[in-house]
């Protein structure tokens, strides 16, 4: 019954922070919105768990980590967004 506001809710975060990601390569051009690794590792290299996750059977577990981590995370890219707009604008 909650997979599909979950999912709503997740999708919506994912949205807006792409939509502020192309807003960050419009003022201050292309890769102005990456963010730094670490250990090697991008933020993005994290979707190579989704298939894993969904062939071991923790589909709802990543539903859940998808409904509370997207919107988190993009209130956190949210402000990151501001404080580098503000730097790129002057």
């Amino acid at each position: 019954m909650w997979a599909v506001p979950m999912g709503i809710a997740a999708g919506i975060a994912v949205t807006s922070v792409l939509l502020m990601v192309m807003r960050l390569e419009q003022e201050g051009g292309e890769r102005a919105g990456e963010l730094k690794g670490l250990g090697g590792f991008d933020p993005d290299d994290a979707m190579l768990l989704v298939p894993a996750a969904i062939w071991a059977g923790a589909s709802d577990i990543l539903l859940y980590a998808a409904a509370i981590g997207a919107p988190v995370f993009a209130v956190a890219f949210f402000i990151y967004f501001r404080i580098k707009l503000k730097a790129e604008t002057g």
